[in-house]
């Protein structure tokens, strides 16, 4: 029983570890994507068009990964829950 209660833990904090990775990438990115947008506003200025077409292109980016890590971030809680209340069930079957 103690061993399951130490790999059930292992595991929780294993996916909130690969949660927190997750989140840093992300910021990561969305730091890159402001970078890049800032850019493009600052070249906006030579090329109107060029920027228009880039802005909704980083834009587009930026929503596509927002929603990607939105995705992933409800798989891991979703099984976090799920091994919370498998752990709890076997706990009260052999108590």
């Amino acid at each position: 029983m103690m061993m399951m209660v130490v790999v059930v833990v292992m595991m929780m904090m294993m996916m909130m570890m690969m949660m927190m990775m997750m989140m840093m990438m992300m910021m990561m990115m969305m730091m890159m994507m402001m970078m890049m947008m800032m850019m493009m506003m600052m070249l906006s200025h030579v090329y109107k068009m060029e920027y228009c077409y880039y802005y909704y292109y980083y834009y587009y980016y930026y929503y596509y990964y927002y929603y990607y890590y939105y995705y992933y971030y409800y798989y891991y809680y979703y099984y976090y829950y799920y091994y919370y209340y498998y752990f709890y069930c076997n706990y009260y079957y052999y108590y």
